[in-house]
């Protein structure tokens, strides 16, 4: 079995190429089969960040699902005419990112009244402003990863990592979250398929602005305390015509810290930078401190106004 393609690259082009974007079907290849996410460290470093969501991660809610990943039944006590009766309630006890979830979702709508109906919805919002979720950011754009992977920490690698679509889609309007992971998801074909995977692809519309500029997926995790790793590592075998042509299903390409600079400025010139990015005052001024504009400054205007 081939190891996973990990190479280290030093220019837009030279990333390009590596991703085969000249042969057949190349460029349509990649935007059918491949989601990327940028890291400004790699994954298998000493301080490196494994692919894992981050409620599954040390500095997110790791350890208090380290007890139980998934939800839990419970025994309920129902009265009626005098006797009692005691039942199984399926999932009644969500997992601790869950409860957190809903938490943030009841205190959310004083910052956004407009919050989204959907439940996944909320869920792609909440970790696109930064809560420890059971999803993980990707994009279907190779630039807007590679800046990612570039755009800080300059003493260390960072990392473009390239991850075949899983066939699992979530379906906002037909699974719950308690359906995925689980044995019980109904007698639908497509519906039993997402609930006993591991890994699933969430494609949200796009009601976000930042989410649509960066041109955001997700993959949404049932064990988030287990990474995303190859398939030599999961030591299981899968066989596809991008797997033949790439030998794996999660690409590596590293960036030593002395290129992300360089690199920056190529993606600048390219249009993809923190402006168009993040579509706000905040991008705005991310980009001019990075560009450090070096022109000419005019002297303070000394017209006064006609009287």
């Amino acid at each position: 079995m081939t190891t996973p393609n990990s190479t280290a690259i030093h220019s837009v082009r030279e990333f390009l190429d590596k991703l085969k974007l000249d042969e057949d079907h190349g460029v349509e290849g990649i935007a059918k089969h491949w989601i990327f996410r940028g890291q400004i460290r790699t994954r298998g470093s000493e301080d490196g960040w494994p692919l894992l969501p981050k409620a599954g991660r040390k500095s997110g809610f790791g350890a208090g699902l380290n007890a139980s990943q998934g939800w839990k039944d419970a025994e309920v006590s129902i009265g009626a005419g005098g006797t009692r009766e005691t039942k199984i309630q399926p999932n009644f006890f969500a997992p601790h990112d869950i409860v957190i979830f809903e938490e943030w979702c009841s205190r959310a709508i004083a910052y956004m009244p407009a919050l989204p109906s959907n439940e996944w919805e909320r869920l792609a919002l909440a970790q696109h402003y930064g809560l420890a979720t059971r999803l993980l950011d990707w994009s279907l754009s190779p630039l807007i990863a590679l800046f990612f992977a570039v755009e800080a920490d300059d003493m260390n690698a960072g990392a473009v990592y390239a991850y075949l679509r899983p066939h699992e889609r979530i379906l906002p309007d037909k699974h719950r979250f308690w359906d995925i992971g689980s044995e019980n998801g109904g007698y639908d074909a497509n519906l039993l398929s997402v609930a006993m995977s591991d890994v699933a692809i969430y494609e949200p519309r796009p009601f976000d602005r930042r989410m649509l500029q960066q041109r955001a997926v997700f993959t949404y995790h049932t064990k988030p305390l287990e990474p995303v790793v190859p398939m030599h590592e999961r030591e299981t075998e899968r066989w596809c015509k991008e797997i033949d042509r790439f030998g794996t299903d999660l690409m590596e390409f590293i960036i030593d810290g002395t290129w992300k600079r360089p690199l920056r400025r190529e993606l600048s010139m390219l249009g993809i930078d923190r402006e168009t990015l993040f579509p706000d005052l905040e991008g705005l001024s991310a980009q001019l401190n990075f560009s450090r504009w070096k022109g000419s400054y005019t002297a303070r205007s000394t017209c006064h106004p006609i009287a």
